[in-house]
């Protein structure tokens, strides 16, 4: 071997090995269809990651449908304690509106009433004559009827006052004309009340207790009062009450809540009263101690001293107390009224 093939041969075993191309020696072809062969390999890769993972363990399966139980068990807990709230709160106002309303009831009925008109007082009712029209006779037609002049239109020293129309079976009272002073009445029984807008009714009267002038009657009607006999001497200018008696009670209804109810009685003073009619409720029922009935009424006398079931004509004070229960309790309502002319 000559030198010159021994130089070849070490340069040839010393040589660096070729160079690979690079993405920059390759054509533009062939750069696209490398980048789209590792694409598809990654996507493939991915696939069947996900195709192994596609399901869910027992176990798994298990905690999640535990997860969703116990978040229904306290949501339907929350919501339980938010309506047991609402409906306790519901009930409450409710309560406190009907113990309200029942004081009211007989507050209305009371205002305005004297001790004379009170005939009967217990802690569970009360009787009494309530005034339902004041006035003053203007003209009495031929027969037992008397005629009052409209509302408002008496005039100086005379008195018209309506607190509700009257009906059958209430009671008119007369101021007796022979002895004014002395303050009798004398008792008629009303059979029927009648509004009548006849112009030759009570036409302009003079003096000064009636006072009356045709156009301040001018179309308001007059109210005519047929009664079952009219008492001797009434005439133009006769005072007149009427009134009606009626019984506020306390009972137990048929479910077995109590009620404050209503009994219209006859005017004669002896008649039964008709049935109950329920007028506020539900309240307690009545019970067999009294300060728990669900309507108590409690009575003093000028000096502020209770009074039992004695002289009604002594009382000058009544508070009235209901009860109406709600969840957990009572809600309570109370007054305190004074009778006129005490």
């Amino acid at each position: 071997m000559s030198g010159a093939d021994i130089g070849q041969t070490r340069t040839g075993i010393g040589a660096l090995p070729a160079k690979h191309p690079t993405a920059a020696d390759l054509p533009t072809p062939v750069m696209r269809s490398r980048r789209r062969k590792r694409q598809a390999a990654l996507r493939l890769r991915l696939r069947r990651r996900w195709s192994q993972r596609a399901g869910y363990t027992l176990i798994e399966l298990l905690v999640v449908l535990g997860l969703f139980v116990l978040i229904a068990f306290l949501t339907a807990a929350v919501v339980d304690v938010q309506r047991d709230g609402l409906v306790t709160v519901m009930q409450g106002a409710s309560a406190r509106r009907i113990a309200a309303q029942a004081v009211d009831v007989v507050g209305a009925q009371l205002r305005g009433a004297s001790a004379s008109d009170i005939t009967i007082a217990s802690d569970t009712a009360v009787e009494l004559q309530l005034p339902l029209t004041e006035g003053v006779v203007c003209q009495t037609p031929s027969g037992s009827a008397v005629v009052l002049p409209p509302l408002g239109r008496a005039g100086e020293g005379g008195r018209t006052r309506w607190r509700a129309m009257p009906e059958a079976d209430d009671a008119a009272l007369f101021l007796d004309p022979t002895d004014v002073t002395a303050g009798a009445w004398r008792r008629a029984t009303v059979v029927a009340a009648t509004l009548r807008n006849d112009p030759m009714l009570c036409p302009a009267m003079p003096g000064p207790a009636m006072a009356y002038t045709t156009p301040d009657m001018e179309g308001e009607p007059r109210l005519e009062l047929s009664l079952n006999a009219l008492p001797a001497g009434v005439a133009a200018g006769t005072v007149v009450r009427v009134q009606r008696r009626v019984r506020l009670v306390t009972y137990r209804a048929a479910d077995g809540s109590g009620q404050l109810g209503i009994r219209r009685c006859p005017a004669d003073t002896a008649g039964q009263c008709t049935g109950v009619q329920p007028a506020v409720g539900p309240l307690r029922p009545p019970a067999d101690q009294v300060q728990n009935t669900g309507f108590r009424f409690t009575y003093f006398d000028s000096t502020g001293t209770a009074l039992g079931s004695g002289d009604p004509s002594e009382i000058a004070i009544v508070h009235l107390l209901a009860r109406a229960p709600r969840r957990g309790g009572d809600e309570v309502a109370e007054a305190w009224l004074a009778l006129r002319g005490r």
